[in-house]
């Protein structure tokens, strides 16, 4: 489905709405609130339609390349930079690029050094042209792990830096696994639109914050930016898995056994900032700590429950009167907006 033809049919519901509610008793905010929120799910609907309907036997999935592409060999963080940073060069020739650059890569497992001393800025890796970076996976197990290796940083260190910086529209990720980061791991840039994580994953990661440091998140998003989390699984991580300031969707993703290990830590699964809003479709959070908001925390209501998510077991580390266990959405006023309960599964 094309863009213009989304656009369409925003324009179209918000005018039918507008007429509707134009004699209703319906105060202004709340007639814009129940607008957007429809204007949001016809949206969500529309991007995510090959997402959940390619996912049934024998379906083609347009997210995964064809098993006859060949595949790039990735041996070292090296390795991977290199890729990306040929993939980022412009076409000779004054050629306009509009299309997206397909990059595969062969299952691999490496190692990515992280210290104060290798870990600057010149190890991470910007994505600055649209492209689809996937794991090529043939048979069960296979799969590409980056293992972080090396202490964790203090707040007051500056030895963390983003390891992916998307900087370009229309960049997707699929396919890869965390282990052990240090620091951020996926940062979107400001304006940036169409960013995808796919089948991502991340374990037993950290993200020190602080004035020198940055951001407690591993996957940050920046204001006005878009992402879209599609079948994520972020697991005994020790920070905020989410600090979104954009426009994110979260679908059919598992949030589980995370801890924000800091003082007035907020929002272990997802932390949602005032500029920022979050759609959550078909996800689960369970066994997630933190002082406040231990699955999500939301600043001025901005996270929608768009259905068919779970939640159970999320605490507070705070002691005595002052803790609010929420298995759901935890406002600023402390008042929790309840999931259903998840029917855990062995995994």
């Amino acid at each position: 489905i094309k863009s213009n033809q989304i656009k369409s049919n925003q324009i179209k519901l918000y005018q039918t709405l507008e007429l509707g509610f134009r004699y209703n008793t319906l105060t202004t905010h709340t007639m814009k609130s129940i607008i957007q929120n429809l204007i949001r799910a016809l949206t969500l609907t529309l991007l995510l339609a090959k997402h959940i309907y390619a996912t049934g036997a024998g379906a083609d999935r347009d997210a995964s390349p064809p098993q006859s592409c060949q595949c790039q060999t990735v041996t070292s963080w090296t390795d991977l930079q290199i890729i990306i940073r040929e993939a980022n060069k412009s076409p000779t020739g004054g050629i306009v690029e509009v299309e997206q650059k397909k990059v595969i890569l062969c299952p691999f497992s490496i190692e990515k050094i992280h210290d104060a001393t290798t870990n600057h800025w010149k190890h991470f890796i910007p994505i600055k042209k649209p492209m689809h970076i996937v794991c090529q996976k043939h048979n069960p197990g296979e799969a590409c792990v980056v293992d972080v290796v090396g202490p964790t940083c203090r707040p007051d260190q500056n030895c963390g830096k983003q390891l992916f910086k998307i900087k370009s529209d229309d960049v997707f990720i699929e396919g890869i696994m965390f282990r052990n980061a240090k620091d951020n791991i996926v940062h979107v840039d400001p304006g940036v639109r169409n960013a995808k994580l796919i089948d991502f994953e991340i374990y037993g990661s950290y993200a020190p914050g602080g004035k020198k440091t940055s951001i407690d998140g591993l996957i940050v998003t920046a204001p006005d930016s878009s992402l879209q989390i599609l079948r994520g699984r972020f697991k005994w991580n020790f920070a905020t898995v989410l600090y979104n300031r954009g426009d994110t969707v979260v679908y059919d993703t598992q949030f589980k056994a995370n801890r924000n290990r800091r003082a007035d830590s907020k929002g272990t699964a997802i932390y949602n900032r005032m500029v920022g809003v979050t759609t959550i479709v078909s996800s689960s959070f369970e066994n997630n700590v933190s002082e406040n908001g231990p699955a999500i925390y939301a600043v001025e209501g901005g996270v929608m429950d768009a259905g068919m998510n779970c939640a159970s077991k999320n605490t507070s580390s705070k002691e005595g009167s002052a803790s609010v266990d929420c298995d759901g959405i935890e406002f600023e006023n402390g008042s929790c907006k309840t999931f259903k309960t998840c029917i855990s599964a062995s995994s």
